[in-house]
């Protein structure tokens, strides 16, 4: 259906004629006819498909009747109750029940339905061999999180976590394998607060944070960061036997000042520094007295990730001059580049405050970055860069059962091993072979009380 705006022009038109003379571009439209421009007292609405100035016209629409237009009449072009009517029953069909989700039915455009919401499960926060997963307990219809330990396949799940639940996820998570410590922000809360490992039980809280993003650990447990997207970041440090445990690294209400990040903060492995990407580099800080260093990489950061032994860095980037996105690995002993992967504008990076990229534990050169789109025409769920060999990568496409339209908590991580590769959406956490890159299978379903098998 096309609309132009301010159009009219006088008319004369038999009844019952079909056909009319208009000066409209070529296309289908909703008109009105009326006796009068400025005092009308009559209408009826017409359908018209235009091609060269000749319009086909449905006559008598709407409830109005097939008239006679004599000298003094117009036609125009407005919205009508019919056209908003059908435009509503496109982007909301009638029915559905509470708590359902519209979907796409097929690839016809505008052809959706109601659906039932996904009882399964939402991942995200990987680290440390731990994936967390808040999911719908089918037993009482409860929200619930929960640890799956990707080593030993052990689910812990974490009542104390209910009522951190909004939608489909808890809060921004940070393991720390130090203390064996969780960190998290509720989304709609105001405070840090700690999780102790096993079960995961309430620890502490502070309060001393408005709502924050995200948490991220030094590697020795000594301090958590509290990161608001965009906005600031505020380091405590961290003692379970001090009264509080938790304590702002720096004065007044602990933000560094003017650090807004881009991206998740990460410490390098030996707590030596603190990289903070923003939309001009990466600031470098002192990681124990969190003074800045120096800025690398001017440029606009939208995601970053650390190998595990800190040697190698990945970036993705935005430049303004060329309008493209790229991946690069960065050799952090210099900061020299070495490769750069272009092509990845696609990358499905989510929330500023979630890890989107991931280096594999042992084999370093790996880096696996989510993906959501096609790929010279192929449904890809993940691509993995191997910077042995700049220009080329491995695609995977989605498992079988996978839904790109159930994005929610989009997640890659790598078993401690580095022998699979987990994919996690909403519909279920699938796993790959790192030896073939081979669909191994998928956890679909979790369950309060029932053992998990891990693919």
């Amino acid at each position: 259906m096309n609309f132009v705006n301010n159009f009219s022009q006088p008319v004369t038109l038999a009844m019952g004629a079909t056909s009319l003379a208009l000066t409209l571009p070529d296309g289908e439209y909703r008109l009105t006819l009326t006796d009068s421009a400025t005092a009308g007292t009559a209408w009826e609405i017409v359908g018209a498909v235009v091609s060269g100035g000749t319009a086909t016209l449905e006559r008598g629409l709407e409830g109005t009747t097939d008239q006679l237009w004599s000298s003094g009449s117009v036609i125009y072009c407005a919205l009508t109750a019919g056209l908003l009517q059908a435009m509503f029953a496109r982007l909301l069909p009638a029915g559905g029940t509470a708590g359902q989700l519209l979907a796409k039915a097929s690839d016809t455009d505008f052809d959706v339905t109601w659906i039932d919401a996904a009882g399964g499960q939402s991942f995200g926060g990987a680290s440390s061999g731990r994936l967390f997963v808040a999911y719908t307990d089918t037993t009482d219809s409860v929200r619930k999180a929960a640890v799956i330990d990707l080593v030993t396949g052990d689910l812990v799940v974490v009542d104390a976590w209910e009522s951190l639940l909004t939608n489909l996820l808890p809060g921004v998570l940070g393991y720390s394998a130090a203390e064996g410590m969780v960190a998290a922000f509720p989304p709609n809360g105001t405070s840090l607060q700690l999780f102790a490992d096993p079960g995961f039980a309430g620890f502490t809280s502070s309060t001393a944070v408005s709502a924050g993003s995200g948490a991220a650990w030094k590697a020795d447990g000594s301090v958590v960061l509290a990161v608001k997207d965009g906005t600031y970041i505020k380091p405590f440090n961290f003692d379970p036997l001090a009264a509080p445990p938790l304590q702002l690294a720096l004065g007044g209400d602990g933000s560094m000042p003017s650090v807004s990040p881009s991206a998740m903060p990460i410490f390098s492995p030996d707590g030596t520094y603190l990289y903070v990407p923003t939309t001009s580099g990466i600031n470098r800080y002192n990681g124990s007295t969190f003074a800045f260093i120096d800025n690398l990489l001017d440029e606009d950061i939208n995601q970053f990730a650390l190998s595990a032994d800190g040697a190698a860095a990945a970036v993705r980037s935005y430049n303004f001059g060329t309008f493209e996105e790229s991946i690069r690995i960065i050799d952090t002993s210099n900061w020299s580049v070495l490769a750069t992967f272009s092509g990845y504008d696609q990358p499905s990076v989510g929330g500023d405050m979630t890890v989107r990229m991931a280096f594999n534990p042992v084999n370093f050169q790996q880096l696996a970055v989510a993906v959501q789109s096609n790929l010279d025409g192929v449904a890809v769920s993940c691509v993995i860069l191997d910077f042995a060999s700049p220009g080329t990568d491995i695609r995977i496409s989605p498992a079988t059962d996978y839904d790109a339209s159930a994005w929610a908590g989009q997640q890659v991580a790598w078993s401690p091993g580095g022998d699979r590769l987990y994919i996690a959406c909403s519909v279920g956490l699938h796993a790959y072979s790192s030896a073939d890159w081979s669909y191994v299978g998928t956890l679909a379903n979790i369950e309060s009380g029932t053992p998990i098998t891990l693919p």
